[in-house]
């Protein structure tokens, strides 16, 4: 049983999943776990060919800021380095891109946002 909030986790990473597929991504990896954390999805993105390392991020309110604000240095440093762990595993090179798919709800409205690129 999981708790209520990786439950949560769960419903927003399914919403992300969803919503790139529908934009032509594949899934190749969820919750993909290093000793330095986790990626939420690995995709690949067909028309660039690239693997794209996810951040799912949910906020409530945007009172305390964005989610997207939510993904600091520290969170991309070890995206980062969770994701050169994966290249290894694979045993050869990748073009790697790492993106954050982020909701937020405001005024009732739940908005999804998708930045792609996100770097340190």
């Amino acid at each position: 049983m999981f708790s209520a909030k990786r439950q949560i986790g769960n419903n927003f990473e399914d919403k992300a999943l969803e919503y790139l597929e529908n934009i032509g991504y594949k899934l190749i990896e969820r919750n993909y776990q290093t000793p330095y954390g986790e990626i939420d999805l690995i995709m690949s993105d067909n028309k660039t060919g690239e693997f794209v390392f996810v951040e799912v991020k949910a906020v409530q309110t945007d009172f305390y800021g964005a989610a997207v604000d939510k993904i600091d240095r520290k969170k991309l440093q070890k995206i980062h380095k969770s994701a050169l762990i994966y290249q290894n595993t694979l045993g050869k090179f990748l073009t790697m891109r790492f993106d954050a798919v982020c909701f937020e709800k405001t005024r009732g409205f739940e908005t999804i946002k998708h930045y792609k690129a996100v770097y340190l």
